[in-house]
């Protein structure tokens, strides 16, 4: 089950962007599974044992948090980071 060993898992961009955005335990999860790892919504659910209905309140939140209308814009602010 990938939610066990995840925590143990994110990359620098994703603690970077989590940080900078104040993103939950999960949200950084999400963002890892979803932005750079390229999952699905139904893949994120099944990998993280939620709904597809909870990750994509979470992901909406995220966009939010943000200030992004879109995950590309959530996944420029990742690139933005490598860059930098």
């Amino acid at each position: 089950m990938m939610s066990n060993t995840l925590d143990h898992e994110l990359s620098s961009v994703t603690l970077y962007v989590s940080r900078r955005f104040v993103f939950t335990n999960r949200e950084s999860q999400i963002y890892e599974l979803l932005i750079l790892r390229g999952l699905s919504n139904r893949e994120i659910a099944d990998a993280l044992v939620i709904s597809e209905k909870t990750v994509k309140n979470y992901i909406s939140n995220m966009i939010e948090k943000t200030s992004s209308d879109s995950t590309r814009k959530m996944m420029a602010i990742g690139f933005q980071a490598i860059a930098f």
